[in-house]
């Protein structure tokens, strides 16, 4: 598997995560003292009975981070920057392309030349928030902060 590695320059989205966490399962052995009972999440055991000490599997409760799914909540309008810098703050740049787009365009496995004295942030600002209202609305509902703001980002794919 290759990663490709791309450029964005306009507008996006931060958001924060809220510190809420939910309560997920992980099917294996109900034996807290066998060495396949789960002490973190990972896959999921086999069969009715444990294959270590034959003691039966059942949902083993851990607490996880409530991430939500900005994809989900946008209909993928909005993509995420894959970021390993943090995993507090979610950033998301339009997916496609809506009446009035100012942002240039630019292939970005080619080489390119940007004039950004022609660029004009707080206009490309203020069309994201017009065309994609509907999607900050739902992110706000989910997110503890979502700002909109302008810049460069590299991410790898």
């Amino acid at each position: 598997m290759s990663r490709h590695k791309h450029l964005y320059l306009g507008p996006y989205v931060e958001c924060t995560y809220k510190k809420a966490t939910r309560t997920a399962y992980v099917f294996g052995c109900t034996n807290t003292k066998c060495k396949k009972h789960p002490k973190e999440r990972g896959p999921d055991a086999g069969g009715k009975f444990c294959s270590e000490c034959a003691s039966p599997n059942g949902k083993i409760p851990f607490q996880v981070n409530d991430r939500p799914d900005a994809a989900e909540i946008t209909d993928e309008n909005l993509f995420e920057i894959e970021s390993e810098e943090s995993d507090e703050v979610l950033w998301l740049a339009p997916n496609v392309r809506r009446e009035g787009d100012p942002r240039p365009k630019f292939d970005d496995d080619l080489e390119i030349h940007l004039d950004l004295q022609r660029s004009n942030p707080d206009s490309e600002i203020a069309w994201l928030k017009k065309a994609f209202a509907k999607e900050l609305q739902a992110l706000k509902a989910e997110y503890a902060t979502v700002m909109v703001k302008w810049g460069l980002h590299q991410y790898f794919m």
